[in-house]
């Protein structure tokens, strides 16, 4: 519907706009810190981190509300953070 896209478009604006300066950034970093041996893992962790830290910041206990409750529900989970996790790690390795 159109309201539900007129509010979830500021959203995709900021979300592609911060992106771009991610990637500005990562490439920045990756060309000045170029002998640093852990910059992958390190970025790696940075980003990771703040999957977790921004949603409690900004939702406080909801996000843990919403928690999986079960083992199951949570491996889901941790299946996903390790896909994204490696994808991230291959991603600034390269």
């Amino acid at each position: 519907t159109a309201t539900t896209a007129s509010t979830t478009l500021p959203f995709v604006c900021i979300f592609f706009v911060a992106m771009i300066f991610h990637e500005l950034a990562m490439e920045s970093l990756t060309t000045s810190h170029a002998d640093f041996e852990h910059l992958t893992t390190s970025i790696t962790m940075f980003q990771f981190g703040f999957c977790i830290i921004v949603p409690l910041i900004f939702s406080g206990k909801g996000v843990l509300r919403d928690f999986p409750a079960s083992i199951k529900e949570l491996f889901t989970y941790i299946k996903l953070s390790a896909v994204v996790y490696g994808a991230t790690a291959l991603s600034t390795a390269s």
